[in-house]
């Protein structure tokens, strides 16, 4: 990747922070920004070539769990408590 495609795409992770921080992104959007960040971290796993077949079943078994729950049960903004991010 050149070194200008790497700033713009940095300065782009940069602005989707901001606005993840900010509250400025949609339930759709973050949505979307959850699912990069788990196929981010998988494929990190398939380079390191620590991710054996049990983990593979872990992984999918949790992400068809957190999309059903996902799309069954609606929360509230109001009742996630802010200062529990973690």
């Amino acid at each position: 990747m050149s070194d200008e495609h790497t700033q713009c795409l940095a300065q782009f992770l940069r602005d989707t922070a901001d606005k993840v921080d900010n509250g400025a992104i949609t339930e759709t959007q973050s949505q979307l920004l959850y699912e990069f960040q788990r196929t981010y971290l998988f494929s990190g796993l398939l380079e390191q070539q620590e991710f054996d077949e049990k983990n593979l079943l872990k992984f999918l078994v949790l992400g068809w769990y957190i999309y059903t729950m996902s799309s069954t049960i609606r929360v509230r903004d109001d009742d996630i408590p802010i200062d529990q991010c973690d």
